[in-house]
């Protein structure tokens, strides 16, 4: 992953044109044994649609396990829909990853699939070795594709950018593999700012991530995330632009993650009596 400094205190117009000629320095990521996740994180977000409640997600770092003599943490998420959504359009998607703290690459990813119109079984076998990737989806023989260096599966990278320090007025390029191919999905670092999570309010980063593959989590070209400002990262609001309408993700509850949440001020406004 490569982070890209930006020029200049300008308009947000002209700060993005400013990415067309960055200077590269290295990314400055956590270590491994001092990552701001651990196993036992679990964190669960509804899901809005427009007026309607859609659904639910659940992501969560439940242990760690053995892949060729290296432990590696394992990401689980669990997408589902709810309430009128579901009788409309069902899913119940899992997904698992399999990262190597010390490396900070996946090994490998499973997603189970099941949807209205869709029911796919897919894995992704991770050789960074040689820069090769094997795909098996259902029943049919594994292909073999291309793999671009450091490239994450589409869930380990959001885990990714949680190990980064993130500053605003910065540009990652997350080098990621989906749909069988090798994609970047820019991640801008915009601003700080105080937002209200759960029943206070939490200082955070936003950041704004142009995608550019249709994934497992969205096919929008835009997504607007939201992480605690300090060494956690949590993400706690997401927002997703779609043609059909925006969908908002809100945190509901932390398990593992320590979730520092502040009272809201309340504002004490003079009434003037008429």
């Amino acid at each position: 992953m490569k982070i890209i400094a930006s020029a200049g205190k300008t308009g947000m117009a002209r700060w993005l044109l400013a990415f067309l000629v960055p200077l590269l320095f290295a990314a400055p990521a956590a270590r491994a044994d001092d990552l701001p996740f651990r196993p036992g994180e679990s964190l669960l977000y509804s899901v809005r649609w427009l007026f309607f409640d859609a659904g639910m997600v659940e992501a969560c770092v439940p242990d760690t396990v053995d892949v060729n003599g290296r432990q590696h943490l394992r990401f689980t998420l669990h997408t589902w829909s709810t309430n009128v959504i579901a009788k409309i359009f069902t899913m119940d998607d899992h997904f698992e990853s399999l990262w190597d703290p010390e490396a900070r690459l996946p090994a490998r990813l499973t997603a189970v699939i099941r949807e209205s119109s869709t029911t796919k079984d897919k894995l992704l076998e991770f050789d960074h070795s040689r820069g090769k990737i094997r795909v098996t989806l259902d029943n049919k023989p594994p292909e073999e594709f291309p793999l671009n260096p450091e490239a994450q599966d589409f869930f380990s990278a959001s885990y990714l950018i949680r190990a980064t320090r993130l500053t605003p007025k910065r540009k990652l390029l997350v080098p990621v593999f989906e749909d069988n191919k090798n994609y970047h999905a820019d991640i801008y670092v915009i601003k700080r700012e105080r937002i209200p999570v759960l029943d206070g309010e939490v200082d955070t980063v936003l950041l704004i991530a142009r995608l550019k593959f249709e994934g497992a989590f969205t096919s929008s070209s835009l997504m607007y995330i939201w992480l605690t400002d300090d060494e956690y990262q949590i993400p706690v609001h997401m927002r997703l632009n779609m043609a059909f309408g925006d969908i908002d993700v809100n945190l509901v509850k932390a398990q593992g993650a320590p979730l520092r949440i502040l009272p809201i001020k309340k504002n004490n406004r003079l009434t003037e009596k008429r």
